[in-house]
């Protein structure tokens, strides 16, 4: 197709004409576009520029500030597009067309810097320029056709372009051929009217970061008293902030008025500009072009709402003034919306307007529910009682009491938890403003978190109150279903007339328009993204900070519950699982550390420790104040640097940020003090297990000393066991659940625990790291069906107990996935000679006696551990046993034991062992050998005792005596081996002190079990066998025996 193109003369190539300086109107306001004078580029509206790549506002194509050579120099501009040539759509021709629409705007001229960003150098071979401009789009006008090849290094072109009766404007950017390299930047480009032409090329301040005489004075006392630099943090947060942006660029942003006027603010309001300073590092890129689109952000708001930010009245209910409360909300908005923030459907329709944002929750938190209360009351009586349960209809009595009441006393609630809101800081508050909600739908989210409990002043916290789990395309097939995606259809229009009856949609102006909306979702159902989504979103509307995090497989969201208390609702993979990729608080994350840790550890759980540095924000921002001088001054110099970052320490301790920069500089000592370093971390950081744990494992991974590893390596593990058993902090079971996780590199994700016996026998207990929001799920029946229950702790019922067995198993889950948890039903087996008979007292041994339970008619059962069946000699009886359901096991089958009692000699009593206790001179318990000394008394042949391997010279065994007792025999049963005992001498003591001998023996060698006389017949308290002569390997080093039994006289 032909192109319509005519040539006039040009305004020319030359040299900008200097005129007087001329500061800039509010350039971004919403005047009529008649009244405009100045209109920058990088401030047109998106549906005014069209490009066939992508367009970049006040920064180059890399994302970086824009970089022209102009008078043979590199020269920054805070103003400006950048683009790149070439075309997506004309291969052919390779070129980028960007076009301006300036339709009614009656401007005069064009005028820019442009040429390839000096970022790119000399590589690449190169672009070309040329500009049009037209009445209709149709018919173009060649204003400038420049023959010259750009490339980084070259002198930046400069255009004033005659745009008299033009309505658009359109910029060619040709590769040249090959399109590597081609960042093409504009720089200050804008249109303006007759004799509004800008002299942007000369200062009209200059702001200093800071002044030679401060920067001395503040390096002197940094050694003398850090009290003393405290008296700076002015100079400092000004500093702070100039060095953000750059005193060149920042200058250079001067010319416009209304940044003018908002630095002149923040340098002049002490509050305003240490909020600002103390902010936090934006989200994303940290670059000085962000920081500038966070000026003019704030400048945006504080042209339209300066009177807000000298308003002295306190608010009523938080005690806090009004101007406070609003810097905190413009600056919190300035730092989170340099990024689009939108709704959680990610729809770019939805993108947020910061003023808009601003004034919907200053409104909101200036309102209070009078209207609210007095129109639900009306809808409650309206209800027809006779057409519902009884239950709601108690329910609806109920909420007109407390309604009737609270009208009746004046008593009203504000629309944000101002309590907690006023008081938040800026590193909270942003955790409210870019919470993913559509502006239309704040005042919506607001209302229904303060209606689900009737407007009593609790507030829901969104999530499963509204939203119900269902399947990810819910939405979708929803808008399907009834041609939402077409708001015309009337099937449509007939559904959003339903949905409004529903929702009251429209009494908050929430619009047909084809775009998924909350109340979508909460009339479907979500998984739990949307879930969470929901919940973050109502909650911060109420202002309480929120966001969604990552769980593996699952989202969850955190909610600020004020007074220093966080929770993880929709949780199901715990604390320590929780991950958000973008900025936490304070910039705190585990990101930095390149080492081994577990996997399924996130950053979410720093957030403790965040609030502790904010709950202490002076002493933090003082120490940080020092951590910051010590950077910018000091970095050169470690004996200074380290000096200064340890009086950081002194004023907050716990600055996670000193401890790593310390850290940077401690890697490279040696190891010695690299322990000694890692002692300060655990003592400075305790009871914060991640930020500790992840830093002293660093630290253990670059010693070379083995020993020195350990030791730093126990300490680290003696800390986390300590706050593994912490009580008596608002955290305490967040804190228990880190420190947990770290032990074997795995994170307890247990669900829930069960019993049949026990403190809670018969009760399903859930995991305390799951309880928040969350509805439990419980199947007996192998999972055909689920119980529904919001309780920690379910007791089960006679039915559920009769339910369950090997096949069904108990199964848990959370609503919201459909993961589970089985807790693994088993049933007991008996071993056949577990237990075993001892004769000569007519009873069962063995060591899981307690596990059994006895009856004589498979009816009646008691425990068997302990009792005495009390038979006489020579007596049989018929005993059935079985082991007792406990854990999670089943009672196991009945067998039938045949029960004795042996005659243990002519004119003898058998001794059972609980009339006394005995000890060993020492046993074996090393690599499994379990030769414990208790197995010689316990009546039992298949246990045996074995003195300590590497030889006892002692070899002797005491038996203390409840009471006072004749002893008339011992019997010895051997273990055949090692220490089988030969020869020995027998004593006796009062008082286990002085000992007086009875007699010596001697046994048979080959023997298995043999009695040993004492030939006295004197009562004991104390009996000692000391072994003179025992067989084995090496002769007389060992002691053993399967069993020791006494004996006294009938």
């Amino acid at each position: 197709m032909k192109k319509n193109i005519r040539k006039i003369i040009l305004a020319g190539l030359a040299v900008q004409s200097i005129t007087p300086a001329m500061a800039i109107s509010c350039f971004w306001n919403n005047k009529k576009s008649d009244e405009l004078n100045v209109l920058f580029v990088s401030d047109m509206q998106n549906q005014n520029v069209t490009s066939n790549k992508e367009f970049k506002r006040n920064t180059s194509f890399g994302n970086d500030l824009i970089k022209l050579i102009v008078k043979g120099k590199e020269r920054e501009f805070v103003n400006g597009f950048g683009t790149h040539a070439g075309s997506n759509i004309d291969n052919k021709r390779n070129v980028n067309t960007v076009i301006l629409n300036i339709e009614n705007k009656n401007f005069d001229y064009f005028s820019t810097y442009f040429g390839v960003d000096a970022s790119k150098q000399d590589h690449g071979n190169g672009i070309k320029f040329r500009f049009y401009g037209s009445k209709d789009n149709k018919e173009w006008t060649e204003l400038l056709d420049d023959k010259k090849v750009y490339k980084g290094t070259s002198e930046a072109g400069f255009a004033k372009l005659n745009i008299k009766n033009m309505n658009f404007l359109k910029i060619e950017i040709d590769t040249n051929g090959n399109d590597g390299w081609d960042h093409a930047s504009f720089g200050n480009a804008y249109f303006y009217k007759e004799k509004y032409e800008l002299n942007l090329d000369e200062p009209v301040s200059n702001i200093k970061s800071i002044t030679k005489g401060d920067e001395t004075e503040i390096k002197n006392k940094l050694f003398s008293s850090i009290d003393d630099v405290s008296s700076y943090k002015k100079v400092i947060f000004k500093k702070i902030i100039v060095d953000r942006i750059g005193e060149n660029r920042l200058n250079d942003l001067m010319h416009f008025n209304d940044i003018k006027e908002t630095v002149e603010w923040l340098l002049g309001d002490d509050e305003a500009l240490e909020l600002y300073a103390n902010g936090g590092d934006l989200d994303g890129s940290n670059s000085s072009s962000q920081w500038i689109k966070s000026l003019k952000i704030l400048s945006k708001i504080y042209s339209k709402f300066k009177g807000d930010f000298i308003v002295n009245d306190k608010d009523p209910l938080s005690g806090i003034p009004l101007k406070t409360v609003y810097k905190k909300m413009a600056i919190s908005i300035s730092l989170v919306y340099v990024n689009d923030v939108m709704d959680w459907w990610r729809q770019p329709q939805t993108i947020s307007d910061p003023i808009v944002r601003y004034s919907l929750f200053k409104k909101l938190h200036n309102e209070n529910d009078k209207q609210d209360q007095i129109e639900y009351l009306s809808e409650l009586k309206n209800n027809d009682l006779s057409k519902l349960s009884k239950r709601q209809s108690e329910d609806i009595n109920n909420r007109i009491k407390v309604i009737e009441d609270q009208l009746s006393k004046n008593i009203f609630h504000r629309k944000l938890n101002v309590k907690v809101f006023d008081n938040l800081t800026i590193e909270h508050m942003r955790w409210i403003f870019n919470t993913w909600m559509n502006d239309e739908e704040i005042n919506w989210l607001n209302y229904y978190g303060r209606r689900l409990h009737g407007f009593n002043g609790k507030l829901s916290i969104g999530g499963y109150d509204y939203m119900p789990y269902t399947t990810p395309a819910a939405h979708h097939d929803y808008f399907k279903k009834f041609e939402l995606n077409n708001p015309d259809s009337e099937k449509a229009k007939e559904e959003f007339a339903r949905m409004d009856k529903k929702w009251n949609l429209t009494k908050f102006g929430i619009k047909n328009n084809g775009l998924y909306k909350a109340w979508v979702g909460i009339e479907v159902g979500q998984v739990c993204g949307g879930i969470s989504k929901l919940g973050s979103a109502m909650t911060s509307a109420l202002g309480l900070p929120s966001t969604v995090v990552g769980q593996p497989g699952h989202a969850a969201y955190l909610n600020y519950r004020g007074n220093g208390i966080w929770s993880l609702d929709n949780n199901v993979g715990g604390w320590s699982t929780a991950n958000k990729g973008e900025r936490m608080p304070l910039n705190l994350t585990s990101s930095r550390w390149d080492i081994t840790v577990p996997k399924k550890h996130g950053n979410v759980n720093f957030i403790l420790l965040a609030e502790d540095a904010l709950i202490n924000y002076d002493d933090y921002y003082e120490s940080e104040n020092l951590r910051y001088l010590a950077n910018t001054y000091f970095k050169n110099d470690e004996l200074k640097y380290l000096s200064i970052l340890n009086n950081s320490l002194k004023k907050y301790k716990a600055n996670y940020k000193t401890l790593y920069d310390m850290l940077m500089v401690y890697k490279d000592k040696n190891d010695y003090e690299k322990v000694e370093f890692g002692k300060k971390v655990l003592s400075n950081l305790k009871t914060y297990p991640f930020p500790y744990a992840y830093m002293v494992k660093y630290i253990i991974s670059i010693i070379g000393d083995k020993t020195l590893q350990f030791e730093l390596t126990n300490l680290l593990n003696k800390q986390l066991k300590e706050d593994a058993n912490i009580e008596g902090t608002k955290n305490d079971y967040i804190i228990k659940h880190q420190a947990n996780s770290f032990f074997s590199g795995e994170v307890d994700d247990t669900l829930g625990k069960f019993s049949f016996d026990g403190p809670n026998a018969n009760k399903i207990i859930f995991n305390e790291k799951f309880t928040g929001s969350n509805q439990f799920r419980i199947s007996f029946d192998g999972g055909a069906e689920f119980k529904i229950t919001s309780d920690r702790i379910y007791t089960l019922t006679s039915k559920d107990l009769e339910k369950i067995n090997e096949t069904n198993n108990i199964i848990l889950g959370i609503n919201g996935t459909n993961e589970t948890f089985t807790i693994d039903i088993k049933k007991y087996e008996n071993v056949e000679n577990e237990l075993i008979v001892n004769e000569y007292d007519g009873s069962f041994v063995g060591k899981n006696i307690d596990k059994y339970e006895w009856s004589f008619d498979k009816q009646t059962w008691q425990d068997l551990a302990n009792y005495k069946f009390n038979l006489s000699v020579g007596e049989t009886k018929t005993v059935f046993l079985r082991k007792k359901a406990s854990a999670h096991y089943l009672s196991s089958e009945i067998i039938e034991k045949q029960l004795t009692k042996a005659n243990p000699g002519d004119n003898l009593v058998y001794i059972p062992n609980d009339k006394y206790s005995g000890e060993t001179s020492s046993e074996e318990t090393r690599w499994g050998r379990n030769q414990y000394g208790k197995y010689a008394f316990d009546s039992d042949p298949r246990t045996f005792f074995h003195t300590h391997w590497g030889g006892d010279d002692k070899k002797h065994i005491i038996w203390t005596l409840n009471e006072r007792t004749k002893i008339a025999e011992i019997e010895y049963e051997s273990s055949g081996g090692n220490g089988t005992l030969l020869e020995g001498d027998l004593y006796y003591s009062d008082d286990k002190i002085n000992w007086h001998k009875i007699s010596s023996f001697t046994l048979d060698r080959n023997s298995s079990k043999s009695r040993i006389k004492t030939n006295y017949t004197n009562k004991i308290k104390y009996l000692k066998l000391v072994a003179t002569k025992t067989h084995g390997s090496t002769m007389n080093k060992w002691l053993s025996a399967k069993g020791l039994e006494l004996f006294t006289y009938k």
